[in-house]
């Protein structure tokens, strides 16, 4: 998907407009169609208030998006969008995890760096310093996803790490004790010395401090020293006892075998920032993010949300999306009332939609029983074959002609049919034709949910063909 920005400003309408106007601190969700203009709206707002704003702390607005493909695009647009100066943090949803866990632990130091020879079939696989982040879900069970993103299990975490960070704080309390009796003492190398700062350096590691860092203790003579580098609320140690522990037992329950050395689920980074957040707290105001704007939020769970509103201490949230394109139901919304807590003030509906023709947003109303507008009128109505049909005709296309097929299942025997009578065809499901648009394009519906229907039939920019047994 690609967009001519300066064209987009010149067609938004005034309704487009005036979202992209509204008050710099006001969180509303903008609920749109396939085609109704929001990502219009995400680019055009930071860029109108970046101009008019020049003072915004815009070093801690943060755009968060679904994927790569799109995040390099539009940094790409930043000269357009005259927001290269403003320092605008532009992430993937997973490395905004990734970004918050390496404020969370200024030791571990976090870079994010693409990995050129890994890639999967649903997106990159990227990697935080020796840290994999596999951002596909997908093969997982679908029960075993819906108990990681379920509120009791964002609460059972949110307990064990509170306990923790109890404990954390009794024992630095003691440590505190002891540094300051020493602090009394005749700072020597005497036996008496090195004996109390080795059991010194014993306790701290037994708080999770890392190994290296905990001998050097044992050679440095000044208590403050200790006080000011014991870190007692380490990554490596939280990522133990959560990976280690809670996620692993959930793990055996439904047999999925562990991923490699210190690859991560993008799960396992909401549910490490969750344990980090609750030992830590939120971030302060330098790290924090002041404001949000989100693409594709409907595919945010409310636990994500929760939990980037604590962190962040109740940000502006913009959030960009369509429940009707929510394609994971594992996670994510089945309605914007599940985020209601983050302050949302309005929620703004779009449902004309600029992209596709009349005949096909109609023959959609109807199919899928909604109500989706278009000014668009086409030369072509839907049309609609059977399957013993499509396969004649196939074989009556242009030599060269592609065929984009979107299916629910590439492995089916009507897939590999289309692949034998065209194997220049391209097969596709509803999640992979996502965010792209395609001038003709073939649908079989068949084993789809309602919401992979309408993204699959969204595609289509003008021609759109339908299979019907």
């Amino acid at each position: 998907m690609k967009f001519d920005f300066s064209n987009i400003i010149k067609t938004m309408d005034s309704t487009q407009t005036e979202a992209s106007y509204e008050k710099i601190d006001k969180s509303f969700i903008i609920q749109g169609c396939a085609g109704s203009g929001k990502t219009a709206i995400l680019l055009h707002r930071p860029s109108y208030l970046a101009y008019n704003n020049p003072d915004y702390a815009w070093s801690r607005v943060a755009l968060v998006t679904p994927n790569e493909e799109f995040v390099d695009y539009v940094r790409n647009l930043f000269g357009e969008l005259e927001l290269k100066d403003n320092n605008i943090q532009l992430y993937s949803l997973e490395k905004y995890y990734a970004s918050i866990i390496e404020k969370y632990d200024h030791e571990l130091s976090f870079k994010i760096a693409e990995s050129n020879s890994e890639k999967n079939k649903s997106g990159v696989i990227f990697k935080v310093d020796e840290i994999t982040v596999n951002p596909n879900e997908g093969d997982l069970p679908a029960e075993y996803l819906e108990r990681i993103y379920a509120p009791s299990f964002f609460n059972i975490i949110q307990n064990d790490f509170k306990k923790y960070a109890a404990e954390i704080e009794s024992k630095k309390q003691d440590i505190a004790a002891e540094i300051h009796q020493l602090s009394t003492l005749q700072k020597t190398t005497t036996d008496d010395w090195i004996i109390k700062i080795s059991k010194l350096a014993d306790k701290a590691r037994a708080l999770g401090v890392n190994k290296a860092v905990a001998e050097k203790y044992k050679t440095k003579s000044n208590a403050n020293y200790i006080e000011k580098t014991i870190d007692y609320k380490s990554f490596q140690y939280v990522t133990k006892t959560l990976i280690g522990e809670r996620i692993q037992r959930l793990r055996d329950e439904f047999k999925i075998a562990n991923l490699g050395h210190n690859e991560f689920y993008r799960h396992d980074l909401y549910l490490l920032m969750l344990a980090l957040s609750e030992v830590n707290g939120p971030l302060g105001e330098k790290c924090g993010n002041k404001a949000l704007y989100i693409d594709e939020g409907q595919d945010i769970s409310p636990t994500e949300y929760k939990l980037i509103k604590k962190i962040n201490n109740n940000p502006v949230f913009n959030i960009y999306g369509d429940i009707d394109q929510n394609l994971t139901p594992w996670r994510g919304l089945s309605s914007w009332d599940d985020i209601k807590d983050l302050g949302i003030e309005e929620i703004k509906k779009f449902d004309i939609d600029y992209r596709n023709t009349k005949q096909i947003c109609d023959y959609i109303s109807k199919a899928l029983k909604m109500d989706i507008q278009s000014p668009l009128e086409g030369k072509f109505e839907v049309e609609k074959l059977t399957t013993e049909e499509l396969f004649e005709n196939m074989t009556k296309y242009p030599e060269k002609a592609i065929v984009v097929m979107v299916v629910s299942d590439k492995e089916s025997e009507f897939a590999k049919k289309v692949m034998e009578i065209r194997p220049n065809s391209e097969i596709i499901t509803p999640a992979e034709s996502k965010g792209f648009e395609y001038p003709k394009l073939f649908v079989n519906p068949e084993g789809m949910t309602h919401n992979e229907k309408y993204v699959a039939m969204t595609r289509a920019l003008y021609y759109l063909t339908v299979i019907k047994d």
